[in-house]
């Protein structure tokens, strides 16, 4: 299973499963989050954190509780910088040590399937439902672009502890070579995303998205 290593430089490892084959325990404070949680979601949320501590394994760090942070993110141990992502079927972790290229980086998958007409006017600006529109169909499209966004939301976090709405960024997918570049509008505008290298693909079934942002 490597649907999704494709999408990050070295550097930054990448564990998947699927959550139902995925053995662990949580810790305690981990525990507390998803205690009244319904089976399917303790399931993978159980996964997530598992596979996150072979990512943190693989990177030589300890394993240790990766609580839930004030945006429902998951906690990461200083120095290092990660993401988790999962959808019926599919869990994955990307993880990377801080101090190197990588300061920042998200992972989402969804599954490759058509959005919602109300969802994608949610998500997408005029501009991006133009440039979708004029590659195909719109709302399967929409897909990628969805998960685009919530990678890139992922990534610039961690660094500046912002809320970004859908309506806040623009993306622009190159969907002839998989990348994708954005920037933020309105009140957003002064969060730079000059230093993000974003990447799609679809695979088996999933639509994913990386994003890194590179450090100064």
């Amino acid at each position: 299973m490597t649907r999704a290593s494709a999408l990050f430089p070295s550097g930054v490892v990448v564990v998947e499963a699927d959550p139902a084959f995925v053995e662990g325990r949580l810790h305690p404070e981990e525990e507390a989050s998803v205690a009244a949680a319904v089976e399917r979601r303790r399931r993978e949320f159980r996964a997530g954190r598992t596979l996150a501590r072979d990512a943190l394994a693989l990177l030589g760090v300890a394993p240790v509780a990766l609580p839930v942070g004030e945006r429902r993110e998951p906690v990461w141990p200083d120095g290092v910088v990660g993401s988790i992502t999962h959808t019926r079927g599919y869990c994955a972790v990307a993880a990377a040590r801080t101090g190197g290229a990588v300061a920042g980086l998200g992972l989402d998958v969804e599954p490759d399937e058509p959005l919602k007409e109300a969802l994608l006017d949610r998500i997408a600006l005029p501009a991006e439902r133009d440039r979708l529109a004029r590659h195909g169909e719109p709302t399967r499209l929409g897909r990628a672009l969805f998960c685009a966004k919530e990678a890139l939301y992922k990534a610039q976090f961690p660094g500046t502890r912002r809320f970004l709405g859908f309506e806040d960024v623009e993306v622009d997918l190159d969907l002839a070579t998989g990348r994708f570049t954005a920037r933020t509008l309105g009140p957003a505008s002064d969060v730079d995303l000059s230093r993000l290298v974003g990447r799609v693909r679809v695979a088996d079934g999933y639509v994913l998205a990386g994003a890194v942002i590179g450090s100064d």
